[in-house]
């Protein structure tokens, strides 16, 4: 369902909902322990307004970055792929250490309270309090460490659910978007049916002859009950074989690994979902889609005015493209623009530099 609408939403998606996924396993702990005690200038990947982000924190999260991936996949990433999501990963740190500054600006600071209170949640995960205790100490995890990193992902959650809450949708949109992606409210055709599966052809079609010749479905098969199911919720033989599905007649459907032997009680036809049943629905889709875009313009505007050096020149976002386009992960201040306590200016190569003085 809105295809178009989520191809649109997907940049803004992994831009600003990376964060969310770093930040559980940025969280118990292996923040605090990444971030090290040793001079920035040669353990940081990023000093961000002055608060490096450590080389130990970035590879913790690239690690578990690259743990999504399936095994081909990691096989085929090339240098540069991989150096790209490098790159990637860091920015997402940068932008959740820029959230948190802001937000501890904005007096949005977890309290004590807020943070008994989502140790309590996560402790209710496991049997016993003991065995939470455990799982911590088994994992290296001091309960100081794991309550500063709740500390920050609550003061995180708490800026952007501020955004979010900035969020308004006009009727308007709500109806536009109705009427644009109507065919995708349609209440699909339901069958009341039920039906048995069989492995042996010749038992399916004795079944079938039983069903055929008026027996009660109940009778010979009591354990099941009939139930309402569009095409989608059926094995998929059932709609290359629509055709055998009539109303309040049985019906046989065979395929090279079985055979399915049912009866349909009722059909009952496709409609079209009013926009009053739909409303609130495509609300909260517009909620959604426009409160990335509100984190994205507000992650941006954090960017513009926040300080971001990278004391490793390779660690930065890659220069515009030739015809001065950007992408979201570009928008942090160029290394010749800030301080920083190594040579980033990030100088062009000699051919390149000849191209720049030809242009001149």
């Amino acid at each position: 369902m809105f295809k178009t609408l989520r191809s649109q939403m997907k940049l803004i998606f992994i831009i600003v909902a990376v964060f969310f996924a770093l930040s559980i396993y940025i969280g118990y702990g292996i923040y605090t322990r990444g971030r090290g005690t040793a001079p920035a200038s040669t353990t940081a990947a990023a000093i961000v307004n002055g608060v490096p982000i450590s080389v130990a924190l970035l590879n913790s999260a690239l690690r578990n970055e690259l743990s999504n991936y399936k095994t081909e996949d990691l096989k085929n990433l090339t240098k540069e792929d991989f150096e790209n999501i490098r790159r990637n990963v860091l920015q997402a740190l940068i932008n959740y250490e820029l959230l948190y500054q802001e937000a501890v600006k904005e007096g949005l600071k977890a309290s004590s309270k807020e943070i008994d209170e989502a140790i309590t949640v996560i402790e209710k995960r496991f049997p016993t309090k003991e065995e939470f205790l455990s799982f911590l100490q088994r994992q290296g995890i001091a309960i100081s460490d794991l309550r500063r990193e709740l500390e920050r992902e609550i003061t995180v959650n708490k800026i952007l659910q501020r955004v979010q809450e900035g969020v308004k949708v006009e009727e308007k949109s709500v109806k536009d978007l109705y009427e644009k992606y109507k065919s995708a409210f349609v209440e699909p055709k339901k069958y009341e049916i039920v039906y048995k599966i069989f492995n042996n052809q010749s038992e399916a079609e004795e079944f079938y002859k039983k069903l055929a010749s008026g027996k009660k479905w109940e009778e010979l098969y009591p354990e099941t009950k009939p139930e309402k199911r569009s095409l989608s919720e059926l094995p998929k033989a059932f709609s290359q074989n629509e055709k055998e599905l009539k109303e309040n007649s049985p019906f046989i459907i065979k395929s090279e690994e079985a055979s399915w032997v049912g009866y349909v009680f009722s059909i009952t036809p496709s409609r079209q979902k009013t926009y009053e049943e739909v409303k609130d629905h495509i609300e909260n889709i517009l909620k959604y889609t426009e409160g990335l875009e509100a984190r994205r313009k507000f992650i941006l505007s954090l960017r513009e005015k926040a300080n971001i050096t990278y004391p490793d020149p390779s660690l930065a976002p890659l220069p515009p493209s030739p015809q001065g386009e950007t992408t979201e992960s570009q928008t942090v201040k160029p290394e010749n623009e800030a301080t920083s306590t190594t040579n980033q200016d990030n100088e062009p190569k000699p051919k390149e530099k000849a191209t720049e003085s030809n242009k001149n």
